[in-house]
């Protein structure tokens, strides 16, 4: 597409479609997306796939590329495909710094199912581009979805608060580090956000919104 993100792949075996037979091979097709969770999830951990010890790292991405583009061409509503395997494929984009793509595919995953998760999945591809602004956005909305739900996740917090520390939105900084002081009191970066907000606010009080915390840029005005 415009942005250069590739929207739609297929792969030929002897001019045939790569693609499972939704009739007949389920079991298999079901275990070929738990596969292809399983090992991404490994690798953008840090880790090696169970089982592919001797295989070079990147051939197991383009095994898991070409994977997840034959369960993508097995439906033919892309709708109808889990979103924890877009989900998943977007952060085997961002693991190969292809950030635009993965941003595309988080997008369809939220499509699918708009859970929070899928909002932050957005949010750490603009944060990883550098649009801090947007991931802040994305993110808010997650901790919103948790909010409502009463299911606050850690990790989501965590990116609320280092996306408002980009912008310089105080009150939100505050409000992460309240969120994570009621529900992972035990987190060890508490004490580092709240020093590095001391330090932040204590030279920036006269610059500070008074209504949002927002610290604007000399371009810019108050909210």
């Amino acid at each position: 597409n415009n942005d250069g993100v590739k929207v739609h792949i297929k792969f030929f075996d002897s001019e045939k479609l790569e693609r499972f037979d939704l009739e007949n091979e389920m079991d298999l097709l079901n275990g070929s997306m738990n596969l292809f969770i399983e090992v991404v999830n490994d690798l953008t951990d840090g880790k090696v796939p169970k089982g592919m010890e001797n295989i070079p790292s990147a051939n197991v991405i383009i095994t898991s590329m070409s994977l997840f583009w034959k369960i993508y061409n097995s439906y033919d509503n892309y709708l109808n495909i889990p979103s924890a395997v877009f989900n998943t494929y977007a952060y085997l984009m961002y693991h190969c710094e292809l950030y635009n793509d993965g941003i595309y595919f988080s997008k369809i995953a939220f499509e699918i199912d708009s859970s929070s998760s899928h909002m932050a999945t957005i949010g750490e591809g603009y944060y990883l581009i550098g649009n801090f602004t947007k991931a802040f956005s994305y993110f808010s909305n997650a901790i919103e979805y948790d909010e409502k739900n009463n299911s606050f996740d850690e990790e989501h917090i965590l990116n609320y608060i280092k996306s408002a520390f980009e912008i310089k939105n105080l009150r939100s900084i505050q409000n992460g580090i309240d969120l994570l002081k009621a529900n992972f009191k035990e987190n060890n970066k508490i004490e580092i956000f709240e020093k590095k907000l001391k330090e932040i606010s204590s030279v920036s009080q006269d610059f500070k919104c008074a209504e949002c915390g927002y610290i604007p840029k000399k371009s810019q005005e108050f909210c």
